[in-house]
């Protein structure tokens, strides 16, 4: 297929969900790799220093953007700071919470469980947005904390503190959503990705001076490649839902649960439980039912 072929493909209403589905798929691999590599350099250094030079890294990405490229035209210049210091807190809170949980748990594992977001966005959304909650959605969470029990498992086995860890997580990565969600049609997505990576790294450093370790050079690199990852996948995520409605699109950012499993089982030999496997698709399946419910 010729390159000109290939773009009026994509700019048909078939081509431009195929496109966006396959964007969200390499969003999905490279946030799994991103998960991955968090919990690599956990194993060395604390959890504040690896959300530290995580944000720190990605600064090295946006930054020459605001000079160089589309960021300089856009800049970061806004009217909505509260609602960007809001997204900041409440994702950075989600970051400490997902990051501890990432070095704890079967990565996975750690993955589905901050998965269950979505599920909890349009209860935000309703509560602070007051946008409409329909029986679809009420219908999709049910499902969604079916499977987070079936993961759980209470009363089966004791529940690790991390898997309610990684729950709060994805709280906090509710609100970040919803928060994204209200500015979303004022501020451009760069603006948004450069105003939370600039605060959290300062919001993220004095914790990270407390305990403060220099990393060796193979820490560093991987830091660095933490940062490329990220904003990688940022990108992905910022093309594939400029393509097409995320109702169509959105279930395709659960295969990073997906990549993460695989990659688990690759490098730690991890082995999910069934019962995981099985709540696992019944958040996913809650989580597309409630992605598609208009309210």
């Amino acid at each position: 297929m010729k390159i000109n072929e290939l773009q009026a493909f994509f700019r048909s209403p078939a081509g431009a969900v195929a496109g966006g589905a396959l964007f969200l798929t390499l969003a999905g691999f490279f946030l799994a790799l991103m998960g991955a590599i968090v919990k690599a350099v956990s194993a060395e250094m604390s959890n504040s220093m690896v959300v530290f030079f995580r944000n720190a890294a990605t600064c090295f990405f946006i930054i020459p953007q605001l000079f160089l490229g589309p960021g300089s035209r856009l800049g970061l210049k806004t009217s909505h700071f509260s609602l960007h210091l809001l997204r900041c807190c409440s994702g950075l809170a989600a970051m400490y919470a997902y990051f501890y949980a990432l070095s704890v748990l079967p990565l996975g594992e750690a993955v589905l469980l901050s998965y269950t977001s979505p599920l909890l966005t349009p209860v935000v959304a309703r509560v602070w947005l007051k946008e409409p909650l329909g029986p679809v959605h009420a219908a999709g969470g049910l499902i969604g904390f079916l499977g987070i029990l079936l993961i759980l498992r209470p009363g089966f086995h004791e529940i690790h503190p991390a898997a309610l860890v990684a729950l709060v997580s994805a709280f906090f990565a509710s609100i970040a959503m919803a928060s994204v969600r209200k500015m979303g049609s004022t501020e451009p997505p760069f603006r948004v990705v450069a105003w939370f990576t600039i605060l959290a790294t300062l919001f993220s450093a004095p914790a990270a001076l407390s305990s403060w370790q220099t990393p060796d050079l193979s820490l560093a690199g991987l830091f660095f490649c933490l940062g490329a990852v990220g904003f990688v996948a940022q990108l992905f995520l910022t093309y594939g839902y400029g393509m097409a409605p995320s109702a169509r699109i959105g279930p395709f950012t659960y295969t990073t649960v997906f990549f993460a499993s695989i990659l688990g089982t690759i490098l730690w030999a991890e082995v999910l439980h069934p019962m995981t496997i099985l709540g696992g698709l019944l958040i996913v399946g809650g989580g597309i039912l409630a992605g598609r419910s208009k309210g």
